[in-house]
């Protein structure tokens, strides 16, 4: 079952035309990883809302929700989201 953050990655990539296997090839990580970190079956880092946030190309706004649905302060944020 999709996590909220991960159903909001998913809408972002199908919106910005991007599959998880384009993001795979980005990211140089397993589809499986991140098909799973989608579904919860893997823990999300905040590392990782970083990367997938500049490979998809979102904007602060955007960022920013990704942030706060992966359980992740926008303070303590190490990204530079200023919404």
């Amino acid at each position: 079952m999709l996590t909220k953050y991960g159903k909001q990655v998913r809408d972002f990539r199908i919106k910005y035309g991007m599959s998880l296997y384009d993001l795979h090839l980005m990211l140089d990580r397993s589809c499986a990883y991140l098909s799973g970190v989608e579904n919860g079956r893997y823990q999300l880092n905040e590392d990782l809302v970083y990367e997938v946030s500049k490979a998809i190309g979102l904007n602060a706004e955007e960022e920013a929700l990704l942030i706060q649905l992966g359980g992740f302060s926008l303070d303590e944020y190490k990204g530079e989201v200023n919404v």
